[in-house]
């Protein structure tokens, strides 16, 4: 007898290959004309350093060891999406970008504070390489650090290169709990961007209404009642810190209405 693998047969593989991904859809699933078969992405970075060593080494016999750098050295990061359909990124040919890039002239970014931040304008540009695999060298002296506008804009062009390759299926993103993937709204509450003194510059954050004692308020005593609005920057009139004296708050209020 002869092991013979499916796999291996050419013939089977055309048969039975419709997806262009190998096998073929359910016949269930083919029955449900409103659905698409659904492509999944798994996402994340990776931080590779020109000197990376451990804290131990060898030393000779008269104890003389390597000379070690001072630092990491140049800092490279990698942002990439991977799939079981297309593996470690998604290969493109010089022919799929200009058929990509066709279908984005004259587009804006979705985001377009972030294109701005990061491209300086809204306007989509033409793509030049593959958009599945990033490659950012970080560090305040290169691109700087990643955050939320550089992942958005990748996830865009991703998106658009899916849109015009593969329309017949949909697509689904996959990503780790990153501080680096979320963003707060402008005004959003954040202990971090309060002010701890009267006047300079106070930071934009929205007030919040006390609606309940429940969750809003704690077990310290109150200031605040249901219904009252609190402020998470000092408004005209207001005195503080609260760690001051009165007499303290008073006069720091008086300078700085004076130096206004």
């Amino acid at each position: 007898m002869v092991e013979y693998h499916a796999d291996a047969c050419e013939i089977f593989q055309q048969e039975m290959s419709t997806t262009g991904f190998g096998g073929k859809l359910s016949v269930r699933f083919t029955m449900q004309q409103t659905q698409k078969p659904l492509l999944i992405f798994g996402h994340d970075e990776c931080i590779f350093k020109q000197f990376t060593f451990s804290l131990k080494g060898w030393t000779g016999p008269n104890g003389e060891t390597i000379p070690m750098p001072k630092d990491n050295g140049l800092g490279l990061m990698i942002s990439a999406f991977q799939s079981q359909e297309f593996g470690f990124g998604l290969e493109l040919l010089d022919e799929q970008l200009r058929q990509i890039n066709e279908t984005q002239v004259g587009q804006n970014y979705k985001d377009e504070e972030a294109a701005l931040a990061k491209k300086r304008q809204m306007e989509k540009q033409p793509l030049t390489k593959n958009p599945f695999i990033k490659e950012f060298k970080y560090g305040a002296a290169s691109e700087g650090y990643w955050t939320y506008q550089h992942m958005v804009l990748q996830l865009e062009d991703c998106i658009n290169v899916l849109k015009v390759l593969y329309p017949q299926y949909d697509y689904l993103f996959l990503f780790d709990h990153s501080r680096r993937h979320d963003k707060q709204r402008e005004d959003g509450l954040n202990v971090e961007n309060m002010s701890k003194s009267f006047g300079g510059q106070q930071a934009k954050m929205r007030p919040t209404t006390i609606k309940q004692e429940n969750v809003y308020l704690g077990a310290n005593p109150q200031i605040l009642n249901p219904g009252d609005t609190q402020f998470m920057v000092f408004q005209t009139g207001h005195k503080g810190p609260f760690w001051m004296t009165e007499q303290h708050q008073e006069a720091q209020w008086k300078a700085q209405v004076e130096e206004g």
